[in-house]
């Protein structure tokens, strides 16, 4: 009778996809190349548990901070890829399992619990301006940028765009780089929801913003078909599914 689309459900839809989303902004440049990340979970759980310990002392250092490892996790996962040639897929997978291995330990030692300022992020009047922001400017430079087309042409033929006189190595490394930090970032609004950290934060993560990206319409291989509003519309219906 029209009530599951009522004010308190979408809102609560909106509430449970926001992660996906934000981190799906990322990944979906190294989507656009055909490549894969599955460090999402990892990079979100260390990320959130960064800003907790920074929040509890200055609350203006939290996002730094996280975005701060997911640039490290970026810039690695980049080069073994890019640099070292390593497939996309066995580089995150590693880097996947070594990251959880560390969280387990960090979490088994020490408890991190969100700061009253980070639990605030939680609320809606934070949380959308932020995502409508980070919307219009990860669209913007997916679309209306040469990067933005770098790294769907490589989806569609990376030895077209090596000919091209594109430096492939390099878009790689800025598309990963962009992935680290979105999903650190996600990791954020992770523990602003839940409140703290534990050794099962993040996990499964990746595989549900791998599964809004494509259950939205955009190819696995990559290429043109690689657009933002296919991620806003595949987020809130993967969490539906579930």
């Amino acid at each position: 009778d029209g009530r599951v689309l009522q004010k308190r459900n979408l809102l609560n839809l909106l509430s449970q996809s926001l992660t996906f989303l934000i981190a799906g902004l990322g990944m979906i440049f190294v989507a656009s190349m055909g490549g894969t990340d599955i460090t999402t979970g990892v990079v979100a759980a260390l990320g959130g548990i960064a800003a907790a310990v920074i929040a509890s002392k200055t609350f203006l250092l939290a996002f730094p901070a996280a975005i701060g490892v997911g640039m490290l996790f970026g810039i690695f996962l980049g080069t073994l890829n890019a640099i070292f040639k390593v497939p996309s897929f066995m580089a995150s997978l590693s880097i996947l399992i070594a990251g959880r291995g560390a969280i387990t330990w960090l979490t088994s030692y020490n408890m991190y619990f969100a700061s009253p300022a980070m639990l605030a992020l939680n609320r809606f009047e934070y949380k959308i301006p932020i995502l409508l922001l980070l919307i219009l400017l990860l669209g913007y430079i997916l679309e209306y940028t040469p990067f933005g087309n770098h790294v769907k042409a490589i989806g569609e033929n990376e030895t077209a765009v090596v000919h091209l006189g594109v430096s492939v190595r390099k878009t790689k490394m800025y598309a990963f780089l962009l992935s680290g930090i979105m999903s650190a970032v996600a990791g954020v609004f992770v523990i602003a929801r839940s409140g703290g950290a534990s050794n099962t934060t993040g996990t499964g993560m990746e595989m549900q913003v791998m599964m809004a990206l494509f259950i939205g319409g955009i190819p696995v291989t990559g290429g043109t078909g690689s657009k933002i509003y296919k991620l806003i519309l595949g987020a809130p219906l993967i969490t539906l599914l579930e």
